[in-house]
C-alpha cells in the first residue's frame, strides 16, 4: 500500500514502488484527506460537508490515476482509494482492512532534526499499529538507479 497526500513527498513511494518491481506485484493507492467541518465560505459563496467532500474525491481521483497508470505500465495490478481523516488513523485502517504486507510512506529528511516529514513521520507510530512493514523512501532516493537484485519465486 502507498498512501499519498499529494506532495512530491510522498509520491517518491510511488517511485520506489516501479523500482521493486517485479517483487511487488499488486499496489493499492490511499490518498487520504484532512476532513472539514461545518461550511466553507468563499467570496460570496457557501459550500457545505457534502460538496466539498465531493469535489474533494473528484480531485483525488484525478491526481490518483496517472499515479495507477505509471504502476499498471510496471507490471502491477493497481487499485485506489480516498479515504478523510486523520492520516494515521486512516492508514492504519485501510492497511487491516487490506491486510497490506508492505506500507511505502514517501517523505523528505527534515532540517537539522534528520527526522523525516510528510507521511513518512509516521513511520515509527504504523509499525507499532500495522501488521504490515513499514518502508520510508526519501524523495532523493527515489531518484537515484536502482540496484539490481535477482528475484526468486517463493517455494
Amino acid at each position: 500500500m502507498i498512501p499519498l497526500d499529494g506532495s512530491r513527498a510522498a509520491e517518491a513511494a510511488v517511485k520506489e514502488a516501479i523500482r521493486m518491481a517485479p517483487a511487488i506485484r499488486s499496489v493499492h493507492l490511499l490518498m487520504v484527506d484532512e476532513p472539514i467541518r461545518g461550511a466553507i465560505r468563499l467570496d460570496g459563496y457557501v459550500m457545505y460537508v457534502d460538496q466539498w467532500f465531493k469535489v474533494r474525491r473528484e480531485m483525488a481521483e484525478d491526481y490518483l490515476r496517472p499515479l495507477a497508470e505509471e504502476l499498471k505500465r510496471a507490471g502491477m495490478e493497481v487499485t485506489q482509494s480516498v479515504q478523510f481523516g486523520e492520516a494515521g488513523a486512516s492508514i492504519v485502517k485501510a492497511a487491516g482492512n487490506l491486510r497490506v504486507e508492505l506500507i511505502l510512506l514517501g517523505g523528505e529528511e527534515g532540517g537539522w532534526f534528520r527526522r523525516p516529514t510528510g507521511l513518512a513521520g509516521l513511520a515509527p507510530r504504523l509499525s507499532r499499529r500495522v501488521k504490515a512493514a513499514v518502508m520510508t523512501v526519501q524523495e532523493t532516493a527515489a531518484e537515484a538507479p536502482a540496484p539490481k537484485v535477482p528475484v526468486t519465486k517463493a517455494a
